[in-house]
C-alpha cells in the first residue's frame, strides 16, 4: 500500500507542475527556451510515469480538460462571428481563400465539438470516445499554434474568442500544458470508465449538443449573447479626461552628424529660436506619442483622408453609427431601413447618423451612390468595424461617449425606439 502511494506521488507531482505551468503561461508572452524545455520535459515525464497516476488524478485530469474546453467553446459560442472572422483571417494568411465560404459552417461545428467534448469530459460521458475526440482536436490545435508561434501569420489565434487575448507563443505553451494533462488520460485509456447507463449518457449528450447549437445559431443571426468587445453596451468609446499627446523631434548636429530625440517642450522651443543653436542643429522628423490607453484602434477617415475620429466620438449630440464590414454582402433591406430612419431623424436635429464602411474612400463613395444613401459615409479599418458590430450592416447608438445600444440588421430600430432609448 505504501509503495503504491509512493508511485502515485510522482503522478501528483507531474500534475502539479502542469497546473503551475498553466499559470506561468500568463506571464511568458514570447519564446522562452527554458519554459519550453520545462513543458516538453513534463510531457516526457507523463510518458515515463504513465502508470503512476491514481484514479483520483485521472478524474482531476478529466475535469480540467472538461472545464477548459467548456470555457473555450462557450466564449466562442456566444459570439460565433468572431471565430468566423478569425477563420477567414487564417484562410487568407495560408492562401486558402477558396475555402472562406466554408468558414461559417466550419466555425460553428468546431465550436460545437469543443464545447460538447468539454461537457462530455466533465460529466464523464463516453470517456474513451471523448478522450479520442479531444486528442484529435488537440493534435490539430498544437500543430497549428506551433506554426503560428514560428511564422506569426496572425497576431492572435482566437482560441478564447475575444474574452482572453494571448500571444501565439502563449497559445502554443497553453496547448502543450493541455497535451500533458490529456496524455495522462490517453496513456491510461483502459482505466477510463463510467457508471452511467448508455441511455443516460446519450440523453445528456444529446441535450447538450442541441441546446448549445441553438444558442450558437441564435448568436450567429443576431447580436453576441455576451459581448466581450470594446464596443459593448455601456462601454466608453473615448476617455473623459485625456493626457496631452507628446511630440518628439529628431534633431541633428550639423557638424558631427549626431542625431538625438528631444521632447517638444519649453526647453526645445527656447532652443529653436536661439541663433547659436540654429547654427549647430537642424530639426528632423517628428514622432507622436499618445500616453492614453484606448480599448480600440478606430480611425474614422473622411473622403479627403482626414482623421475625424475625435470630432465624432467626442460630440455632445447622440451619434448613430451604421457599420458595413463587407460591401458585397450587405443586407439590402436593412440599408433601406437605415434610409428610412435617416428621413425620420431629419425631423429632429438632435440626432446624427453616419455610416462606416470597411474599404477605400472611392469604394465607400461608390457604395453610397449605388444605394442613394442620404447620410455621410466614412471609412475605417475592417477589423475595427467588425469589433463595433458583428452585423452587416449593424447600428450603434453613442451618447456622451458611451455605447447606449446596438442592433443587428434584423432589428434596425425606427425613430420612436431611438427616441425612447435616448430619453431614458
Amino acid at each position: 500500500m505504501e509503495k503504491r502511494n509512493q508511485k502515485a506521488l510522482f503522478g501528483w507531482i507531474i500534475l502539479t507542475v502542469s497546473i503551475a505551468s498553466a499559470v506561468a503561461v500568463y506571464f511568458i508572452t514570447g519564446l522562452s527556451w527554458i519554459f519550453l524545455s520545462i513543458l516538453i520535459i513534463n510531457i516526457l515525464a507523463v510518458m515515463l510515469f504513465r502508470k503512476q497516476f491514481s484514479r483520483n488524478a485521472l478524474a482531476i485530469c478529466r475535469i480540467l480538460i472538461g472545464l477548459l474546453f467548456i470555457f473555450s467553446g462557450f466564449v466562442k459560442g456566444v459570439d460565433p462571428m468572431g471565430t468566423i472572422f478569425k477563420m477567414e483571417e487564417y484562410m487568407g494568411a495560408y492562401g486558402t481563400e477558396w475555402a472562406i465560404s466554408l468558414a461559417p459552417l466550419a466555425a460553428i461545428v468546431m465550436i460545437l465539438l469543443e464545447f460538447s467534448l468539454g461537457c462530455f469530459a466533465l460529466f464523464n460521458i463516453k470517456p474513451k470516445l471523448t478522450t479520442i475526440g479531444v486528442g484529435i482536436m488537440m493534435v490539430g490545435f498544437t500543430i497549428l499554434t506551433f506554426v503560428d508561434a514560428i511564422a506569426n501569420p496572425v497576431s492572435d489565434c482566437g482560441c478564447f474568442g475575444d474574452a482572453v487575448k494571448m500571444s501565439n507563443w502563449q497559445t502554443f505553451y497553453k496547448n502543450l500544458v493541455i497535451d500533458a494533462i490529456l496524455l495522462v488520460l490517453i496513456l491510461n485509456y483502459g482505466k477510463l470508465k463510467t457508471r452511467n447507463s448508455n441511455i443516460l449518457q446519450f440523453s445528456i449528450g444529446g441535450f447538450i449538443v442541441v441546446l448549445f447549437l441553438g444558442m450558437e445559431i441564435h448568436a450567429y443571426y443576431n447580436m453576441p449573447i455576451i459581448d466581450f468587445l470594446p464596443w459593448k453596451v455601456g462601454e466608453k468609446a473615448i476617455q473623459d479626461e485625456r493626457l496631452p499627446v507628446q511630440f518628439y523631434y529628431t534633431v541633428e548636429n550639423k557638424n558631427t552628424g549626431e542625431k538625438i530625440e528631444r521632447l517638444y517642450d519649453k526647453s526645445l522651443m527656447a532652443d529653436m529660436v536661439d541663433s547659436t543653436w540654429q547654427a549647430n542643429w537642424k530639426m528632423g522628423t517628428r514622432r507622436d506619442v499618445d500616453p492614453n490607453e484606448y480599448k480600440h484602434n478606430l480611425r474614422i477617415v473622411d473622403g479627403y483622408n482626414h482623421d475625424i475620429t475625435s470630432s465624432l466620438l467626442e460630440a455632445d449630440y447622440p451619434l448613430l453609427i451604421a457599420t458595413i464590414y463587407n460591401i458585397d454582402k450587405s443586407h439590402k433591406k436593412a440599408l433601406e431601413r437605415l434610409k428610412l430612419l435617416q428621413e425620420e431623424l431629419q425631423k429632429d436635429d438632435e440626432y446624427y447618423l453616419i455610416m462606416l464602411v470597411a474599404g477605400s474612400s472611392e469604394e465607400a463613395q461608390l457604395f453610397a451612390e449605388n444605394y442613394d444613401l442620404n447620410f455621410p459615409v466614412y471609412t475605417a479599418d475592417d477589423v475595427e468595424v467588425k469589433m463595433m458590430n458583428r452585423s452587416n450592416p449593424g447600428l450603434l447608438l453613442l451618447k456622451n461617449k458611451i455605447v447606449q445600444d446596438k442592433w443587428d440588421y434584423h432589428h434596425i430600430p425606427d425613430y420612436n425606439l431611438i427616441k425612447k432609448i435616448h430619453t431614458k
